[in-house]
């Protein structure tokens, strides 16, 4: 998972320098690693997930802002709100999930911004 982790993130930054940020690519992987943390019952891959996706977000939410809808930018940040408060591994499905649509939703938009 990590030498996958490195390279998505490589493959993310590269492909992204055109038109959409890396961290907007990166909070859908994230997202998608919390998933496996759950699947695979690993608290340290999930802890590691939520602290890369907060991480991710507070760079994403500078460089959306204006790009997307405040509403967006909200909901987002209740996603965020319900990861860290997330006590059982199925409490992060649902936010996880939320994750990783408004990612690609986000990544759509940037996208054809070109």
């Amino acid at each position: 998972m990590k030498s996958c982790r490195t390279c998505r993130r490589i493959c993310a930054t590269r492909r992204s320098q055109r038109s959409v940020p890396a961290d907007v690519k990166l909070l859908g992987y994230y997202a998608r690693q919390i998933e496996v943390g759950v699947a695979s019952k690993d608290p340290e891959m999930l802890a590691r997930g939520r602290s890369d996706l907060v991480a991710s977000w507070e760079q994403v939410e500078r460089a959306i802002s204006g790009r997307v809808s405040v509403a967006e930018v909200r909901s987002f940040n209740d996603i965020v709100v319900q990861l860290m408060s997330a006590k059982a591994m199925t409490d992060y499905l649902a936010p996880a999930r939320a994750a990783q649509t408004a990612s690609a939703r986000w990544e759509n938009i940037l996208e054809s911004e070109r």
